[in-house]
């Protein structure tokens, strides 16, 4: 049988925080659109292939690259993709299990959170070296990185309410 059916706690050790239950659906619609993000990035990965192969044509006959090397531009992009759908499924994973509140969503949520935000470090890194696009790309990634910050916090405020 299982824990739901059996299930001899207290009536009051079985209800969810309102919080929790808040950030649970927010992270649902959040990581759900995330994963099919990355997922049509995925399927989409030729198309950007072609792109970044054209890029570097121009730049090449032109004579100049500006210091961007489209090939790692490429292969970061294609590793950030995958960093990406691996976040959002584990965010996904994390707060199904904190919404059954089990401990381990936490656990699973948090690497959740980093995986893309590094990824997206590292692919934006690979395409600017410096500049304004680059300061651009570090404030959004910043912002990102506050705003998962916040999550974990607040799913760390509802982690008393989870065995």
């Amino acid at each position: 049988m299982s824990d739901d059916i059996l299930d001899l706690k207290p009536e009051s050790q079985n209800k969810r925080p309102v919080f929790l239950l808040v950030l649970c659906i927010l992270t649902f619609v959040g990581a759900g659109f995330g994963t099919l993000g990355a997922l049509f990035n995925l399927f989409t990965i030729g198309q950007i292939e072609e792109t970044y192969q054209q890029m570097s044509d121009t730049m090449s006959s032109l004579g100049s690259d500006m210091g961007m090397n489209f090939e790692d531009s490429y292969k970061w992009t294609k590793i950030s993709y995958y960093l990406n759908l691996l976040g959002n499924a584990m965010c996904l994973a994390g707060a199904l299990f904190m919404f059954k509140l089990r401990k381990i969503g936490y656990y699973i949520y948090i690497p959740g959170q980093v995986l893309p935000i590094v990824g997206t470090y590292l692919a934006f890194n690979s395409v600017f070296s410096g500049g304004f696009l680059a300061g651009i790309g570090m404030v959004s990634i910043a912002f990102s990185a506050l705003f998962s910050i916040g999550f974990i916090i607040m799913y760390g405020l509802n982690f008393k309410h989870m065995h």
